[in-house]
């Protein structure tokens, strides 16, 4: 239960952190007049469409560490492969990084809400001679943080109830590295037949992202 815990918060914080500010990089690219731009915008929401268990084995396959695409990359430019699931050192962050494939939908989200921003205010801002640090610290990010807070929120929520990623790369391995929450409670009551610690397993988990959720909303 603890080893769980501790997986889960790790991989929900990095998780969540590194992929909203990656999507939101994504969007403030994406909103700029750059040539087939819709072409962009469609490529990197397709991923979001592919079912769960597709991505798992697409990037288990793209993971290998003898045949993956990734490592046969890194071996023609000369450098050693990396064992992205079979390394306790590498398996959370190989997880995390299978994350990044789903940015698309966060992407879309902030790029709404960038769109949103008055022009008139960029165009005042340049009149008092801020510059595009300054334009986008007192300007764009005041204006979408309901955006940032959905995205976090939602992240959270997603994050904490990871199954689908683990199970079919890892099923929680190498010695319990990547044995997330999520996992831990399938095997407790789908495995061992655990019924009813599975059950509160499960009820704990409401309890802390109801938690979680409510103090979110309390401090933000």
């Amino acid at each position: 239960f603890k080893v769980s815990v501790l997986n889960t918060a790790y991989y929900a914080f990095f998780s969540v952190t590194s992929g909203v500010v990656l999507s939101l990089g994504l969007a403030l690219l994406m909103n700029q007049q750059i040539w087939l731009r819709s072409l962009y915008r469609g490529i990197f929401y397709t991923p979001t469409l592919v079912p769960g268990v597709a991505t798992a084995i697409l990037w288990l396959w793209m993971l290998d560490t003898r045949y993956g695409l990734v490592n046969m990359g890194m071996r023609s430019l000369g450098l050693e492969a990396i064992p992205f699931f079979t390394s306790i050192r590498w398996a959370k962050p190989s997880l995390i990084f299978m994350g990044w494939w789903g940015i698309g939908g966060r992407m879309l989200i902030f790029l709404a809400a960038l769109q949103d921003v008055p022009r008139s205010l960029y165009e005042a801002a340049s009149i008092d001679g801020a510059n595009l640090w300054d334009k986008g610290r007192h300007i764009t990010l005041p204006l979408i943080t309901p955006a940032i807070f959905f995205a976090v929120v939602t992240g959270l929520i997603s994050a904490m109830q990871a199954f689908t990623n683990v199970f079919f790369t890892t099923g929680g391995g190498p010695a319990d590295a990547t044995l997330l929450y999520g996992l831990y409670l399938y095997n407790t009551a789908f495995e061992q037949l655990f019924m009813g610690y599975g059950a509160t397993l499960a009820w704990v988990l409401f309890g802390v992202i109801m938690s979680l959720t409510l103090l979110m909303f309390r401090t933000s």
